[in-house]
């Protein structure tokens, strides 16, 4: 009975252990984990031209994205940042993920004041070189800045 026990025993402390080990090594992996490179620039849903890719202002009427790979963020516009803290899928053309978008605010907070704070799905697919789908919205690679 006690040799039959200390197997039971034995073996939950294993599977236990083994699960302990899968569960880091996945952590760890989704850490080295980036966007793919492709999606490296600035996208837009209009047509790419300096004017449209580079305006003036920060105030623009259309969904601008910018993405670097490397840091794992996105901006969308000038209104929010966000950066990718868990990928739920990834290859060479496409990834989704989840992320952490923050409110950019230009100036100083008035007292109470704090950004706002978005949690969202995102889902990349390169179509070619430039044009991706993000969110299902297709976006245009901008041109690199002539100034």
């Amino acid at each position: 009975m006690k040799k039959t026990l200390m197997k039971y025993v034995s073996l939950a402390l294993a599977s236990t252990l083994l699960t302990s080990c899968v569960s880091f090594l996945d952590i760890n992996q989704n850490l080295n984990h980036q966007i793919p490179k492709g999606f490296t620039g600035v996208w837009i849903e209009k047509k790419p031209t300096q004017q449209n890719c580079y305006p003036a202002t920060d105030y623009i009427e259309y969904t601008m994205w910018k993405i670097n790979p490397k840091k794992k963020e996105l901006s969308l516009g000038a209104s929010f940042d966000a950066n990718i803290y868990h990928f739920t899928g990834l290859s060479n053309t496409a990834f989704s993920s989840k992320a952490r978008f923050v409110e950019v605010i230009m100036g100083e907070l008035d007292e109470g004041e704090t950004p706002q704070i978005i949690y969202e799905n995102i889902e990349g697919k390169i179509i070619n070189k430039n044009q991706i789908l993000i969110n299902g919205k297709k976006l245009y690679r901008c041109p690199k800045p002539k100034f």
